[in-house]
């Protein structure tokens, strides 16, 4: 249905070819898209519509991109017959099956060990890859190139067919291989089944194919909604012209799971779902009732109507026709249709081109922010304090009408109903910040941005996103043509609402056209009040040090903890007490925010007047930002034993049945209480926590000092201390002393070689040390306490024993050793007597 040259409608009345009917009255029944607004002058539709229904497996392929589709028109016009795009869409009547998009890389190389077969047609460094299970730095790339060597195997199906055929163990994707195998036999494209996502999706469900994605249909019935098109590159499962080259070298590679392939529908009331996808080309509406009448708004742009269930009547305020299923209606743009079922299931599909808004005052807002949960409102209510324009949307629309008929009631702010409207109403550049879950959801909504985005235009990323994702991210938009921005944001919904700690990195050209912004609705700090944001870096460097500043919050966290374990199980002191303690000392060197929530929630009352503290369940749960900091620290070299171990104590919290079973069978002291001076222990356990605190701080900024290194990021210490002096979870008086480090010792190598800290460890280490040997005699587990003064003690060290470690890993690996007198020189000793001359090669692991 539609205007193509291969598959052009009728129209049933005047038996014109609907082309030829549009041309006698463009302005009329284009609409938007008549010569005079778009320039069209051909009378073509941008869209299809067409009803599909496969029984056999239909065609592993792939649609270019506009600009390549007309290089490929230009090279080979009878293989690609027009120069236009194919972005598609198909939305299931029954259940429908198909590939869609590469598997995630783990579920890969499941699948690639159980076929070993196909081994030794592969690259040896694939094969070790799979056969090792090594983490994959560069997933993409990894899945490319395997693709690459599968797809252009001729013999991959009899090999896999010959292993099936005497195997009794078979995956769900050895039997969908051996069932499409018996449609295709022998087909190069049936290895694909391994690598990606088997999307099933039920009556409703969409599944959007944008340009470079590979796919193949497999069966069931499904409306399929395209642009106008026919320009298809094909690599298997077709009788057709297949160009394996071709796909190879435009396919997108990138891993997904099978869900994050389906595009949600945004709801619109009961009875109607939207389909808008990230092209300007062509949008769906879904109109499913039940003896009801519905009113569908007006569009700016003509309509294909299409009726797959039921029966009813379509009414404009000019005519009215009955419709039964199966029938198709052309509606001119700006009429309001009437809708109205007769029977109880009734399904309409409407297609038409999304188009923008044509608002006379054009584009108003000055960022859109994507995500309604808490911190994404709170934020946008924070620029609209500060005199910005933000548009506000949602996947599930109606979060933006809650929004706005509540918290946003009376502001400036723009609420949208569909990602096309959002982007119509920026200025430009246009600036888009979601706040959404970190992981496929960032990915997916960026792959939905970027086909209505302009060169230039910015991509914001304001939630816990690992580093790594962020600088391929921002390489990969850069590409693109696209700014982007991955920003840490601390604070919780306090911050958020009334300035938050705002840490971004990415494309350095992207910060001129946020920093009012994001400086604006910052938290202001020090005697000048100068805003918690900077500029921290490129590519990932924002979310580096946000993901850093989250780890030394494991262990401030986990300090307080401990301080409160001591004195509750070695003072026996009362909540009220211990709140008045740590409320002093949150007037003092301590004075943070999260010793003044702890001190809160110490004196905090349940209903019954019992402290609600003693009855919350002692399991701490994580996000994973605590775990990156050590797998990075891990990676990096830097000995982060402090946050480290703030993550394993978390992990120990959640065995809570097994350390009650424990508990009744392992012993120890018998004395587990402190028969000394109170207040002077209460003041050893204050020193404790400062000493423990500078040393957390100090292995943390060790940590981004090493990853700058790595990373090749400029690095501002004492700007980074000043971004958490407010608004953050970790603000507290204590960050001033390290920006006044860092501005007098820019290069200074690790902060406790700085005087103020030096001194403030010599004052405090007596007390931190009778704390920790005193837990230590009572039984009482002070692992964060314990952990950094080990570090203090080892850093403090000119000799440790590692000497002894390098003389066996010699002894029993020939991995050699350096001399005092000789660094940089490796030998090797013949221990025994009975080895060799032979060494092993050293190497930093």
């Amino acid at each position: 249905m539609g205007t193509h040259p291969r598959g052009h409608s009728v129209v049933k009345k005047t038996k014109q070819d609907l082309k030829n009917w549009i041309l006698e009255d463009t302005s009329t029944r284009l609409g938007s898209l008549c010569p005079t607004i778009s320039g069209n002058k051909s009378g073509d539709l941008p869209f299809l519509l067409k009803i599909l229904s496969v029984d056999k497996a239909l065609s592993l392929q792939v649609h270019p991109t506009k600009e390549h589709a007309a290089v490929l028109h230009s090279r080979s016009p009878q293989h690609y017959p027009d120069p236009n795009h194919k972005p598609e869409m198909a939305i299931a009547l029954t259940v429908f099956e198909g590939l869609c998009g590469f598997r995630p890389v783990e579920e890969i190389l499941e699948n690639m060990k159980r076929h070993s077969e196909l081994h030794p047609y592969l690259s040896q460094d694939v094969v070790k890859v799979i056969n090792e299970a090594t983490p994959v730095s560069d997933e993409t790339s990894f899945v490319k190139k395997l693709f690459t060597e599968l797809i252009t195997m001729n013999s991959s199906a009899a090999l896999i067919m010959k292993k099936l055929k005497i195997s009794s163990d078979m995956s769900p994707s050895d039997k969908l291989f051996k069932r499409i195998h018996a449609q295709h036999p022998g087909d190069g494209g049936l290895v694909c089944i391994y690598l990606l996502n088997h999307v099933v999706l039920q009556p409703g469900e969409c599944m959007f194919l944008g340009a470079n994605k590979v796919h193949a249909y497999f069966s069931g019935d499904c409306v399929e909604c395209m642009a106008s098109s026919d320009n298809v590159v094909r690599a298997g499962l077709t009788p057709k012209f297949i160009d394996v080259d071709t796909l190879v070298d435009m396919v997108d590679c990138t891993p997904g799971t099978a869900d994050s392939q389906k595009l949600p529908p945004t709801r619109l009331g009961d009875e109607v779902r939207s389909y808008v996808p990230p092209v300007k080309d062509f949008a769906v509406d879904r109109v499913r009732c039940d003896r009801k009448t519905v009113t569908l708004p007006s569009k700016a742009s003509p309509q294909i109507m299409l009726c797959t269930e039921g029966s009813g009547s379509v009414a404009t305020d000019q005519s009215a026709e009955g419709v039964v299923r199966g029938d198709v209606m052309f509606v001119v743009p700006g009429v309001v249709t009437v809708f109205n079922s007769f029977c109880k299931v009734n399904v309409l599909f409407i297609l038409d081109q999304e188009v923008p808004k044509m608002a006379d005052a054009g584009p108003q807002a000055d960022i859109a922010l994507i995500g309604l949960a808490v911190m994404g409102q709170n934020i946008i209510l924070n620029m609209n304090d500060h005199g910005f324009v933000v548009c506000a949307f949602n996947r599930t629309v109606s979060k933006v009408d809650d929004f706005m008929n509540n918290e946003a009631k009376g502001t400036k702010i723009i609420g949208a109903k569909s990602m096309l409207e959002m982007v119509s109403c920026l200025k430009k550049p246009r600036r888009v910040m979601m706040l959404v879950k970190a992981g496929a959801a960032v990915d997916t909504f960026i792959d939905m941005l970027v086909p209505l985005l302009d060169k230039g235009d910015i991509i914001i990323d304001g939630g816990n996103s690992e580093y790594t994702d962020t600088n391929r991210r921002c390489k990969t938009l850069a590409e693109k043509g696209i700014l982007f921005i991955g920003t840490g944001v601390s604070g919780g919904e306090e911050g958020a609402r009334y300035g938050p700690s705002i840490m971004p990195g990415g494309n350095p050209d992207a910060w001129p056209h946020v920093k009012a912004i994001f400086q604006g609705i910052s938290a202001k700090a020090g005697p000048a009040q100068e805003p918690c944001c900077d500029w921290v870096g490129d590519e990932g460097a924002g979310h580096y040090v946000k993901m850093v500043h989250n780890g030394i919050e494991y262990g401030d966290m986990q300090l307080i903890c401990e301080a409160y374990s001591l004195m509750k199980q070695a003072l026996g002191m009362s909540c009220d007490e211990m709140s008045s303690v740590v409320s002093d000392w949150n007037k003092g060197e301590l004075d943070s925010f999260l010793c003044e929530i702890s001190a809160n929630i110490l004196a905090y009352k349940d209903t019954d007047g019992a402290p609600l503290l003693e009855k919350i369940m002692d399991k701490a749960g994580q996000k994973g930002t605590g775990k990156w900091t050590g797998i990075s620290a891990l990676d990096m070299g830097v000995p982060l034993t402090l946050i480290s171990e703030a993550v394993f104590a978390r992990c120990l919290s959640a065995l809570k049945d097994l350390r009650v079973t424990a508990s009744s069978q392992l012993s120890g002291p018998q004395n587990t209480k402190y028969e000394g001076d109170k207040a002077e222990f209460i003041e050893a356990i204050r020193q404790a926590l400062y000493a423990s605190k500078i040393i957390s701080y100090a292995q943390g900024f060790m940590l981004m000092r090493q990853a700058a290194q790595e990373f090749g990021w400029t690095l501002n210490y004492g700007g980074i201390a000043l971004m958490w002096r407010g608004g953050c979870i970790i603000r507290s008086v204590f960050l001033g002393n390290i920006k006044e480090a860092y501005d007098k010792n820019p290069d200074l190598e690790n902060l406790l070689l700085d005087d103020f800290f030096k001194n403030a460890i010599h004052k405090a280490q007596e007390g931190w040390r009778k704390v920790i040997a005193t837990a230590v005699t009572l039984g009482i587990p002070v692992p964060a306490f314990s952990s950094a003064l080990a570090f203090y003690d080892g850093f403090r060290s000119e000799r440790l024993p590692a000497n002894l470690i390098q003389a066996q890993r010699d002894y029993f690996g020939a991995h050699t050793y350096e001399l005092l007198d000789k660094p940089k020189t490796f030998l090797h000793t013949d221990w025994t007597g009975q080895g060799g001359r032979v060494s092993s090669t050293t190497y930093n692991a």
